[in-house]
């Protein structure tokens, strides 16, 4: 539910388990894997001042927007916004009321907050060899002071879940995605179970709407199964771009272990067998609403296997929108 449901793609990220970034180093030492990926750069993803040969210098320490940008991107604002519209989009389809609608965005963007800053504090010297503008090997924040937040972050999720009268369900759901994220962060992100934090969490995001809305069970245990391939598609379309980079810097996730070409063929097997499965448990079935997800998922599927060797970075978005779409459609007519 956390680790970054919807673009880990600015990291990190972010996602929750969404997320994160993995390791980057330069990748020209890669060698002998599908070496047309190499060339086309697979559309990394950047940070500012990544790749650079020297730490960044006095002025960009100075006071100003720059300074204020970078230390935003403690918190990854972009993978920790999209999770929390998810959510909210989410408590839409649920028909939440306006009051809980928002305690659920607060609650998720706080949750989303932590596991970013604790990916940060994670990453700090691994950050700092590499050069990159991230603001703890930057000193715009101590690490003490980037873990408490993240902590305290957590600890506020979880608190204000209690005070807004979530199910207990609900909570331990929190609770539960803020492990995953938090493991990822701590422990499985340089490693091939790096895909099994967003295999549980992301399908949480859902779920936990879900409960709060006091949606039928029912219901809920489908949307989990098929989550589960999805997220773990999203995740491999988003590793892909730094899978040069990550090999070469040691950090085995399960791109990396796959390689390009098997990890995305994955990431497209994945998203058309979740598809698959929502349609399978579809009842009552609606004819329309089928087809567009069948179409959905085989259609984000081939354009992604079309596109990922060209711009990797730009096709995990076919991914992502084939992913949502099934999902939210099959919501709407559960």
């Amino acid at each position: 539910m956390e680790c970054r449901p919807l673009s880990e793609g600015d990291r990190a990220a972010q996602g929750c388990p969404g997320g994160r970034r993995q390791g980057h180093a330069d990748a020209r030492g890669a060698d002998g894997v599908a070496p047309a990926w190499r060339r086309e750069g697979l559309g990394h993803r950047q940070d500012p001042g990544r790749g650079t040969r020297h730490p960044p210098g006095d002025a960009a320490l100075r006071p100003g927007p720059n300074r204020a940008l970078i230390l935003i991107e403690l918190v990854h604002p972009l993978p920790s916004l999209a999770t929390t519209l998810a959510a909210v989009a989410f408590g839409l389809v649920f028909r939440l009321s306006l009051s809980m609608l928002v305690w659920a965005a607060v609650i998720m963007l706080l949750a989303q907050f932590s596991i970013s800053a604790l990916n940060d504090w994670a990453d700090r010297e691994r950050d700092a060899r590499a050069g990159r503008r991230r603001p703890i090997p930057l000193g715009l924040i101590p690490a003490d002071a980037a873990l408490a937040f993240a902590g305290a972050c957590g600890a506020l999720s979880l608190g204000l879940s209690v005070v807004a009268g979530l199910p207990s369900a609900a909570v331990l759901l929190l609770a539960v995605g803020l492990a995953c994220g938090w493991l990822y962060d701590l422990v499985l992100k340089p490693t091939p179970l790096s895909f099994a934090p967003f295999a549980v969490a992301f399908p949480l995001l859902p779920v936990w709407v879900g409960v709060i809305a006091a949606r039928p069970t029912q219901l809920l245990g489908p949307l989990f199964l098929a989550g589960a391939p999805l997220a773990t598609a999203i995740h491999l379309a988003d590793a892909i771009p730094d899978w040069a980079a990550d090999r070469s810097a040691g950090i085995r996730t399960l791109a990396v272990a796959l390689g390009p070409t098997v990890a995305a063929r994955a990431a497209a097997a994945l998203l058309i067998g979740a598809a698959g499965l929502l349609i399978v448990v579809s009842t009552p079935r609606q004819p329309l609403a089928l087809t567009v997800i069948a179409l959905a998922g085989l259609s984000s599927s081939l354009g992604y296997l079309g596109m990922v060797r060209r711009a990797a970075a730009q096709a995990k978005w076919l991914i992502v929108g084939g992913a949502l779409v099934v999902t939210v459609t099959w919501l709407i007519i559960a």
